[in-house]
Parts: C-alpha cells; structure tokens; sequence
C-alpha cells in the first residue's frame, strides 16, 4: 500500500477541479471581479494620457475658449475625465464585494476539503493507515494540506488579478517598442527561478519534519488536554514535556531558517538585475519625449505602463512561487485520495451483482456442511516488515 506520486501540475489541475466543484458561484463572481480590477489600470492611465494631451492643447492656444465652447469641443477630454471617475468608483467598490466572495469561497472550501478528506480516512478499510509510519506522516500532511487550500482559493485570484493587468499593460508596451516587455520579462525569470528552486527545498524540509510535528503535538496534547491534566500536575511533568516540545520546535525552525535566509539572499541578487533592466525602457520613452517623439501624455502613459508590466510581472512571479509551495502542501490530499487498500474486502467490492449473490449463496451452504471454524497457516506480519508472526 503505497502512496500515489503525482507531479505539481497534476495536483494543481486536481485543485483547480475541486475548487470549481465545492463553490462554483464563487469562482465565477470571483473571475469578474479580477477581470475588471484587472483591466482598470491600464485604461486610467490611457485616460490620463488624452487628458493631458488634451489639455497641453488647450494651453497652446492663443485665444482660450469661454466656458461653453469649452464644453462643446472638447468631448474626448470631458469623456475621459467621466472615464476617469467611473474607473475610481469601480476601484473602490470592487475590493469590498471581493471580499464578500473569498469569504464565502474560503469557508465553502475549507467545508467541502474536510468533508472529503473525512470520508476517506473515515471509511478506509485497510487499518494499516494507522500502524505504518509512512502513511501516519501523510494524515499529519493532510491536516496541513487542508489549510493550504484556503491559501490556494485567496492566491489563484490575486494571480487572476495580476495576470489581468500584466496582458493589456505587455500588449501596450509593446506598441511603443518591441523590445520593451521582452526585456522585462528577461531580467525578471532568473529571479522566479531562484524562489521556486527554494520553494521547492523548503517543502522537502517540511515533509522530512512531519515526524517531528506528530511528536510535537502529542507534547502539545499531553500540555493542554484534560485528560492528561491531573497526571501532570500530580507528577511535576510539565518542565520535561514543555523542554521536549521546544527541542523538536528548534530542530524544525533551523531547518527551515536556513532554506529561508540562502532562497531570499539568491533573490535579492537576482532583483537587483531586474531593477537594471527597467531602467532600459524608462530612459528610452523620457528620450523619446526630449525629442518631440512623445507628448507629454505619451510620457505619462508609457511610464506608467512600464511600470505596471515590472509590478505585474512580480505579482505573478511571487504568486507562482507561493502557489508552488501551496501545491506541494495540498498534495498529500489527493495521494491519500488515490490510496488502495491491500485488504481482500476492496476487491469484493469489485465484484458484480451475480458473483455477490453466488458467493454468499455457496457461503450459506458451506455452513450447514461444516461444524465449527478451522484455522490453517495463519500469519500476521506488520506493514514494510519482513518478520511473521
């Protein structure tokens, strides 16, 4: 009875699946909402844009327009400005109705993950899940693969959200010059690189721990449950258990404490080529404007939208590495969903109606024949043993 191993983007497509069928509704409301938070950046900046254009205009002019031809002939600026503050409404109304739906799209979750992990482990026939070190790792992981998921559901829509922005605000860009988002996008993959190599190490580390973390919470449990309350006090244990559980915490902590400070320490570096390589397209379009290529509106619209790839870029690269880590964590789910009994009742359940039927049936007659219960060869050995007993 081993584990099934899956690969990271077999967990994440499972993922993706159960998240659709435990809060479909939410999934939907959520997807829109990040669409139009999304694509609200890059149209306040091209509305920016023909507003100052429009407006370094007006100030050319020799003789200035009252105020009712101003109105009149200057639809694009007063639309803009229109466009402007219904983008700032939609900006500001949009996070409070998100909230509402990754409330009810956490807890929809976090309840149908339960449920489903429950039935598994409720209802597995094999007791050898409890009596093989191995798999009694795997349950101490699903526990904290079940709060994984609540991360999953919050991250997949800010990532939503980023890769909203990113696509119009790369598509822009490119406009002004090819080379622009491909340049950006260059100097930024060294650095998702270095973090999911990290990310990756880090989660090795944990699964060498879940050991460590079962020991710790039967500390924990004798600490603070009543049942073991009296037992403690009475024998003055409370000194060995609380320098038991800090020990474990310690070995834990350093472990991952070094994974930590080496992955950030190689991302750093890494930013510092990233932040090079932005500099490149920002004198490019100020040059530009120097030499009358650009007007000032171009200006303002173009750097912004050099800035909005850099900082959409980053937000799917950091999101890609924490969903890496948060796939890793959630994968124990689903090797103890595809877990198979070695016991000899999965296989009956194999069987069709008929064959049922015509064993119990040979069963029923193999009774009145014989007297008693006969035992031959029988042997018993423990899960990965080869000693019989």
């Amino acid at each position: 009875m081993q584990p099934l191993k899956l690969s990271p983007f077999q967990v994440f497509w499972r993922s993706i699946l159960m998240l659709i069928q435990a809060a479909p509704k939410e999934i939907r409301s959520l997807t829109l909402l990040t669409l139009l938070g999304g694509i609200s950046p890059p149209l306040v900046l091209f509305f920016n844009k023909i507003i100052i254009d429009e407006v370094s205009h007006l100030l050319s002019l020799e003789v200035k327009p009252n105020l009712l031809d101003f109105v009149e002939q200057e639809p694009l600026l007063w639309g803009s400005i229109g466009g402007l503050i219904l983008l700032n409404w939609l900006s500001d109304s949009i996070p409070s109705i998100t909230n509402f739906w990754l409330s009810s799209l956490r807890d929809r979750v976090e309840g149908f993950v339960q449920v489903k992990v429950f039935q598994k482990i409720a209802y597995f026939e094999d007791i050898a899940l409890f009596e093989t070190p191995e798999l009694l790792n795997l349950i101490q992981l699903t526990e904290l693969g079940i709060q994984r998921f609540q991360q999953l559901s919050f991250l997949l829509m800010t990532t939503l959200n980023g890769f909203f922005i990113f696509v119009p605000s790369f598509f822009l860009s490119s406009l002004l010059a090819w080379w622009i988002p491909l340049i950006l996008f260059t100097v930024t993959a060294p650095s998702v690189y270095v973090d999911l190599k990290y990310q990756k190490a880090s989660w090795i580390v944990e699964k060498t721990q879940a050991s460590v973390n079962r020991k710790m919470n039967l500390y924990k449990e004798v600490l603070i449950h009543e049942a073991y309350a009296k037992e403690l006090r009475l024998l003055n244990l409370q000194s060995f258990f609380m320098e038991r559980w800090q020990n474990l915490f310690q070995v834990k902590f350093q472990a991952m404490q070094q994974i930590r400070r080496r992955g950030k320490l190689a991302v750093m570096a890494w930013s510092i080529v990233s932040v090079l390589g932005m500099v490149l397209p920002y004198i490019y379009v100020v040059l530009g404007a120097i030499k009358g290529n650009y007007s000032l509106g171009d200006l303002a619209f173009y750097a912004g939208l050099i800035l909005q790839v850099r900082q959409s870029l980053f937000l799917l690269i950091n999101n890609s590495a924490d969903l890496y880590d948060i796939i890793l964590g959630i994968s124990p789910i689903f090797r103890i969903f595809a877990l198979k009994s070695n016991l000899f009742l999965s296989s009956l359940r194999g069987l069709d109606k008929e064959n049922c039927l015509s064993n119990h049936q040979n069963k029923h007659q193999a009774r009145h024949q014989q007297q008693g219960i006969e035992i031959k060869n029988v042997s018993f050995s423990y899960p990965g043993k080869k000693g019989k007993f």
